[in-house]
Order: C-alpha cells, then sequence, then structure tokens
C-alpha cells in the first residue's frame, strides 16, 4: 500500500478525500450513503463474507489477513494503515476507524498487535472496520447489476451514522460467532436459506431490470417511428 498516504489525509482533509472518490456514486455533499439492510440482509452479509473470505461456516475468522489480503483482491484502490500510538491522531477513544471518503482503514498500531496475538476487543475492532468497507463492496456489487438496496445517507453524530454502526456491530457478531448463523438449522435449512433463496432474488432481480430495460427500448423504438401492421395479418383470437 502507499506508504504516505495517511499524511497526505492529514494534510489534505477533504480536498484528498474527494480525489479518492471522485468516480464513487455513494458519496453526497453532506455525508455518504451506507446500505440499509434488514435482519435476513445482516444474516446474509455475515454469511457471505465469511465464505468469500475463506473462512466457511466453521474456521475461524480473521480480520488482519482480510484487511490485508483478501479486500485488495476485490477493491484496488482500498488501503490500510497501521498507525503508531504516538502519531494516532483520532483521540484516545478511537482504536481504529474506517474513512470511506479515503477508502482507508487506519489501526492503531499497539491494538493491531494485540489482535496479531489474538486478543478478542482487538479483534472485534478490527473486524467491524472491514465490515464497514463489506458494506461498501455489497454496494458495488448489487449496483453493477442495477439492483436496486436501501440507503441511509450517513452524517457524523446522526442517527442514521449510529444505526449504521448497530448494523455493523451486529454483522460483525455473526461474522465472528458464526454459530448464530445456523442456530436450529439442519443443512438443507442453510443450503435454502444463504444459497438458494438469495441466488433465486438475486437472478429475479436482474431478470426484472432487464425486461425494465426491454420495455423501455421498446417503448422508445415505436415513439421513433410509426408502426403499421398489414391488414391481412390482423386476426381475432
Amino acid at each position: 500500500m502507499e506508504e504516505n498516504l495517511y499524511d497526505m489525509y492529514l494534510a489534505g482533509g477533504k480536498d484528498f478525500a474527494q480525489t479518492k472518490t471522485n468516480d464513487s456514486n455513494n458519496n453526497d455533499q453532506n455525508g455518504i450513503r451506507m446500505i440499509s439492510l434488514t435482519q435476513d440482509g445482516m444474516y446474509l452479509t455475515a454469511f457471505w463474507s465469511r465464505c468469500i473470505c475463506g473462512f466457511g461456516i466453521e474456521n475461524r475468522f480473521d480480520p488482519i489477513y482480510v484487511m490485508e489480503n483478501i479486500i485488495p483482491q476485490f477493491d484496488p484502490d482500498y488501503n490500510y494503515k497501521i498507525v503508531d500510538i504516538v502519531e494516532w491522531t483520532f483521540g484516545s477513544s478511537v482504536h481504529a476507524c474506517y474513512i470511506p471518503e479515503c477508502n482507508l482503514i487506519f489501526v492503531r498500531s499497539d491494538v493491531y498487535n494485540r489482535a496479531t496475538a489474538g486478543n478478542l476487543i482487538d479483534v472485534i475492532t478490527i473486524t467491524h472496520e472491514v465490515v464497514h468497507v463489506m458494506q461498501i463492496l455489497i454496494m458495488r456489487f448489487l449496483s453493477c447489476f442495477s439492483i436496486q438496496y436501501n440507503t441511509v445517507l450517513c452524517k457524523n453524530n446522526s442517527i442514521q451514522m449510529q444505526i449504521n454502526e448497530n448494523q455493523t456491530d451486529e454483522i460483525t457478531s455473526l461474522i465472528l460467532e458464526p454459530e448464530k448463523l445456523f442456530s436450529g438449522m439442519n443443512a438443507e435449512e442453510i443450503t435454502q436459506k444463504y444459497i438458494i433463496n438469495p441466488l433465486i432474488q438475486f437472478l429475479c432481480g436482474i431478470l426484472k431490470n432487464a425486461l425494465s430495460e426491454l420495455k423501455k427500448t421498446v417503448g422508445e423504438s415505436l415513439e421513433n417511428e410509426l408502426v403499421t401492421i398489414p391488414e391481412e395479418v390482423i386476426c381475432i383470437v
């Protein structure tokens, strides 16, 4: 990653943030739009995050490995920065943070070291920031297929921001404790809930958009040219 990004962010502030996201469609002049998930959506996000990152339904989730190795494979503009505790400027109560405007995860060095050693609190902290990035990636994925999803406009210290933080906490908990995802379910029910049903919904969403575009194209064609049907081919059934 670029070693000077942290210094550039501190020096450039919002100007630098804008240069990193000038091609993004989820930014707003007064905040940033984040995906708003239902309870089922949070469960699906946790399940597929574990699977896509290679941890399946049983292996221990390693947020540091995901932060350093998995996310860059999906997002070449993403970066992370381990900041020495003496250079940390986000406040003593902040142990790590994700800046969506810059697509950067910042982690305090002592937190990183303890998480590497397996300290649960610090593992949770970094997983939380990783989940923020996962939600951005989900938005991009759905947008690629023109599939609609709900968003909330998050501003600093707003109710919407707190709602998104609570949502991120819930997904974090599910990722780190996958038994919550499958409580009381057999293999067939797990497959139905997390694979078959989402796939059907996804394909239906793509089909709906395709039909909408087709209808729009046909409508425009009919408006641009007069279509006449020869009398001999008109029939009533």
